[in-house]
């Protein structure tokens, strides 16, 4: 049950930067001409390693899809499963690795844009 609160938690908005409203509700394509760049790279791919130990009782290597949302200010506003890895503690765990991620922000015209984009988050039983 704690899980699930945590998954509902995580997909909450963050007060997302620029982005317009109808972009909160659900993933959508945005036009940019540079896509966004990690910035944190050693902290973020940090976080999926302490959410894939942090997952219990996932008796096989499995991988949840998720989507997150990356404002002008290059935070990820929104998370969400994309495709479920079919357990509910690793989907948790991987929206909040999701959050960890930093980004130079997409950019379009020269201007910062808020964009969808997909992150895979693998779990693997020896971790």
């Amino acid at each position: 049950m704690f899980a699930f609160l945590l998954m509902l938690a995580l997909q909450l908005p963050l007060k997302p930067v620029g982005c317009d409203s109808a972009l909160l509700d659900k993933p959508a394509r945005t036009p940019m001409s540079v896509p966004p760049a990690i910035v944190n790279r050693a902290a973020a791919f940090d976080a999926i390693e302490r959410a894939a130990r942090s997952v219990g009782g996932v008796p096989h290597e499995t991988s949840a899809l998720v989507w997150f949302l990356i404002d002008i200010e290059g935070r990820v506003a929104v998370a969400q499963i994309a495709r479920s890895s079919g357990y509910e503690v690793a989907d948790s765990a991987a929206l909040g690795a999701a959050r960890a991620f930093r980004f130079q922000p997409a950019r379009h015209n020269d201007k910062p844009v808020c964009v969808w984009m997909r992150l895979p988050v693998r779990f693997s039983s020896g971790r």
